[in-house]
Order: C-alpha cells, then sequence, then structure tokens
C-alpha cells in the first residue's frame, strides 16, 4: 500500500464536473539512461538521464542497479523440452520395469537384495491396509536402499506408512513413469509389488501371448520372444 500510495496521481477529466484521479501507471516511468564513458573515475553502468531528481546519475539496467535486469534470465528461444513420441516412453517404462527382475542390474545399482526370496518381489493384498510406518519397516525387513513399492488399489493406506521413510518412495501401477521407476537413467531398481498391482499389469500392457487385448495403452504392442520356450531340444 506504501509504494502503491507513493505513486503521482493523475486527474480525471470528468464531463459532470466531478473531480477524479488514478494512480500514474509504472510505464509511463520508463527511463532512459546512458553511460558517462571514461575519465571521471565511476563505473561505465549506464546511468539515468535529466537533473534535478534523486534519480538522476544512478545507475541503471544492469543487474546490481536498482529495479535492473535479472542476471542471466532465462532465455525463451532456447529449446528446453523435447518432445518424445509416447510409444517410445512406453517402451522405455516396459525395458525399466523388465529390468528390474534381473538381479545383477539390480545388484549393481547398490540394493541389498541379498536376503530378498525371488525376483519380482510380490507381497500380498494385505500390505496394502498398512497405516503405520513400523509395521512398514516390518515389512521391508531390511531393505530399506531405496525400493519402490508399487501398489494396485485406489485410495490405499500404505501411501501414509512408507512415505516416512528416508530412500522409500511410494507409485500407483497405472502412474509408473521413469522418473520413479529409473532415477537419474540407471536401470534396476529394486521394485516391490502388491498382490493388485502385480495382477495390474496384464490390464496395462496386456498380454499378447493369451490373447487377451490391451484395455489402457491401445497403440502399444510389447516386443516379446518368439520362442516362449528356449529350451529347443527338450522341444
Amino acid at each position: 500500500m506504501a509504494a502503491t500510495a507513493a505513486r503521482p496521481l493523475v486527474s480525471v477529466q470528468s464531463l459532470e464536473n466531478a473531480s477524479n484521479s488514478v494512480h500514474l501507471p509504472d510505464v509511463m516511468n520508463a527511463i532512459s539512461a546512458e553511460s558517462w564513458g571514461t575519465g571521471r573515475a565511476v563505473s561505465r553502468i549506464p546511468r539515468v538521464l535529466g537533473g534535478s531528481t534523486h534519480r538522476t546519475g544512478q545507475g541503471a539496467f544492469g543487474n546490481m542497479c536498482l529495479s535492473g535486469h535479472m542476471f542471466a534470465p532465462t532465455k525463451i528461444w532456447h529449446r528446453w523440452h523435447r518432445r518424445v513420441n509416447v510409444t517410445q516412453k512406453q517402451h522405455a517404462v516396459i525395458s525399466v520395469i523388465a529390468a528390474s527382475v534381473v538381479p545383477s542390474l539390480v545388484l549393481a545399482r547398490g540394493h541389498k537384495i541379498e536376503e530378498v526370496p525371488k525376483l519380482p518381489l510380490v507381497v500380498s493384498y494385505s500390505a496394502e491396509a498398512v497405516e503405520n510406518t513400523n509395521a512398514a519397516i516390518k515389512i521391508l525387513n531390511g531393505m530399506l536402499s531405496g525400493p519402490l513399492v508399487v501398489y494396485g488399489s485406489k485410495g490405499a493406506k500404505l501411501t501414509k506408512a512408507f512415505r516416512n521413510i528416508p530412500g522409500v518412495e511410494v507409485a500407483h501401477v497405472s502412474r509408473l513413469n521413469l522418473l520413479k521407476l529409473a532415477p537419474g537413467g540407471h536401470l534396476g531398481r529394486f521394485i516391490i509389488w502388491t498382490k493388485s498391482a502385480f495382477e495390474k499389469l496384464d490390464e496395462i500392457y496386456g498380454t499378447p501371448a493369451c490373447g487377451l487385448p490391451m484395455s489402457e495403452k491401445k497403440t502399444l504392442k510389447l516386443i516379446l520372444d518368439k520362442l516362449q520356450r528356449k529350451d529347443i531340444y527338450g522341444v
């Protein structure tokens, strides 16, 4: 309010002989400035022209000056974002999910999975009903080296139980993304699936081998091996 009150007022010429006034817009306070050059023992920063005001001779336009420009502003003509095809992003997510099943990749990323019975690790439905952090730590059973817990039920209570554990993240199976599946672009994150989330993977990404249509990602086709049984001599 103080800054507004300090702005000069402009009288409004009324046709009804009523006196009125408005504040002078800031755009009309634009200044012109140029450097004094050399030989005056002052910096060569542009200085406000004119006279008889306190603003005269003050530096202008520099990032260190009053009402000056920002240092290194974000340039709008730079191409900050890159468009990536939707199918390409979907295949990237699929590749990261497939990499989370390979023990060597998970170990190479630094996860402690020596005591994990099997990958992928799937826990029962009751895990989604966990409400407190102590119970969540017991479920992890020492596996606190940055796992990702994926659930499938809407409104699951485990989100509040796991969110206070450092390094542990929670995600819904239908909202998986590369930032959580592969932080820093590194494959092999240790993922703990709930049973409901694990069962929804076929609904989301489809199962061409069983002939089930894809319910969510219509344009995606899984790239699978031609041979489901790789033991040719056994065939």
